[in-house]
This record gives structure tokens, C-alpha cells and sequence, in this order.
């Protein structure tokens, strides 16, 4: 064995872990594990298993039998679980959302991901189903996802079909042009 052997053996080792490494640095990341996502019931049957909440229940989901409620009163509502082990980077928070209309506040959110927390508003849907996203950037491996409301007496928000996907979503329009909506309304246009 000559002198030039164990430095080029070294330098096949150093190929090698760099190869690995950027592989390992590069690599896609998979989807986190949600628990009881559609709100159907869990391994134990419990339609709220995996969820923090004092939400219920009911039936009527998006496309399947069940979905959860936040039913209005005198506090807030929020469900929240928390992904554990996760690989950093971004990730887009999807969910079904439905309302009765008149909550004062509501929202999905990404929290405690190692940046800001990320939020996306309920809009005022009425009876009807719509899919909304927000993208979050994990640095701590862990993240919690929040669904949150705030309504009177008699009023509800509901939630079904949780996602998290890898990536991040990006929204090509941003807010709306207002500046003609006075004009409309003095013309006798209603909005509400």
C-alpha cells in the first residue's frame, strides 16, 4: 500500500458523507401525520381524537358524513393539535371551512412552527363550503395547527378535511380595488 492510498481513501469518505449529506439537505419533505383529519372518529372511535377542543361534532361534513363545529357563545372557540418531527421548511395549511355568517372572528392558523404565526381568515361563506390555505415556514421541527372562532349566541363556524402539505402556497391577487365602492353605493348598489 503506497502513501497516496489513505488520502484517497479519506477523500472517497468526504465524497461520499457530502453526497449524503446534500441529499439528505435537498430532500423533499413528506406530508406530517394528522390525526382524525376529516373529524370521522379515530382508531377509538372518538370523532375528536388528536384534537384539543370545545368544538363538537356533527353531521354534514365536506364530502363525508362528519365536521367539526364551533358553536357560538360567550368565548371564543379554538382546536388545536400539535405535529411533532417534523422536517423544517414550508408547508401549507389547508382546510374546508363553512359558516352560519355572522362570527366576529375566525381563522386557521400555523402557530409555534419557530417563526410568525401564519393565519388565514374564515370568510363569510353561508351554508356554504369553501377551501382555504395559509403557508407557514417550520425551523423547530414542530409546528400547531389552530382553528379558531369567535361567534354570538346561535352562530357557528365549521371545519372538515385538515391538511398540511410540504411546499408553500403563493397567492397571485392580493386584497381588492375598493376605491369605486362608494361611487357604486351612491349609485344605489348593496352590498352585504
Amino acid at each position: 500500500m503506497t502513501k497516496r492510498n489513505p488520502y484517497i481513501i479519506l477523500a472517497l469518505i468526504v465524497i461520499i458523507l457530502g453526497g449524503f449529506y446534500m441529499v439528505q439537505k435537498n430532500r423533499t419533505p413528506t406530508s406530517p401525520v394528522i390525526v382524525n383529519p376529516g373529524f370521522e372518529g379515530g382508531e377509538n372511535g372518538n370523532p375528536l381524537e388528536g384534537w384539543e377542543t370545545a368544538g363538537v361534532v356533527e353531521a354534514g361534513g365536506y364530502e363525508s358524513e362528519m365536521r367539526l363545529t364551533h358553536p357560538g357563545g360567550n368565548v371564543p372557540v379554538e382546536s388545536v393539535q400539535k405535529l411533532s418531527d417534523i422536517s423544517n421548511g414550508w408547508y401549507t395549511l389547508k382546510a374546508w371551512v363553512s359558516s352560519s355568517g355572522k362570527q366576529k372572528d375566525a381563522y386557521i392558523a400555523l402557530e409555534d412552527c419557530g417563526t410568525e404565526e401564519t393565519r388565514a381568515a374564515v370568510p363569510i361563506v353561508r351554508d356554504k363550503w369553501l377551501q382555504i390555505v395559509v403557508p407557514a415556514k417550520v425551523t423547530k421541527r414542530t409546528c400547531t395547527i389552530s382553528l379558531y372562532s369567535d361567534a354570538e349566541e346561535g352562530e357557528w363556524v365549521s371545519f372538515d378535511n385538515v391538511e398540511v402539505l410540504p411546499g408553500r402556497a403563493a397567492l397571485t391577487v392580493m386584497g381588492a380595488d375598493i376605491s369605486s365602492l362608494k361611487k357604486s353605493e351612491d349609485k344605489g348598489g348593496v352590498y352585504s
